[in-house]
């Protein structure tokens, strides 16, 4: 706790310094990181849970099914 509390005062006592420097603490809207996994990689895991999704789904509906 004592670490974190540190960390937010350096924190809150920096924040000022820079605005006043005019040094940018935030990025642009159209900042863009770089991905850690390819396009490929990450087309993958929204197959996958697409496919969680749909089959949840239909689960739930064969549920709702045998309550009736």
């Amino acid at each position: 706790m004592y670490f974190y509390r540190q960390a937010q005062a350096t924190v809150l006592d920096a924040l000022p310094r820079l605005q006043r420097l005019k040094i940018a603490t935030k990025r642009p809207d159209d900042y863009f990181a770089e991905m850690a996994k390819s396009d490929q990689q990450m087309q993958k895991i929204r197959e996958k849970m697409l496919s969680k999704k749909i089959s949840m789904e239909k689960s739930e509906k064969a549920k709702q099914l045998r309550t009736l």
